[in-house]
């Protein structure tokens, strides 16, 4: 999504590792490096406001319910 929308990408701060879930269906995810983030403007109506994200890659995977198609 970041490069999809251009976002410009920051340096985080204060990178950290996001440790996968200890859950069999997640078993081919690893733990991730989270070195950058992105900054996400938004407007609801007359509220305007921004958020600071962490971005992770994305990784697409196919369940069980799409391989029975």
């Amino acid at each position: 999504m970041v490069e999809k929308w251009r976002l410009p990408v920051l340096q985080h701060p204060d990178p950290y590792i996001l440790y996968s879930l200890e859950d069999p269906e997640f078993k081919d995810m690893a733990d991730v490096l989270v070195t950058k983030q992105v900054r996400v403007s938004f407007k609801i109506g007359e509220y305007e406001d921004e958020v600071l994200c962490d971005v992770v890659p994305s990784k697409t995977r196919q369940t069980y319910h799409d391989l029975r198609k």
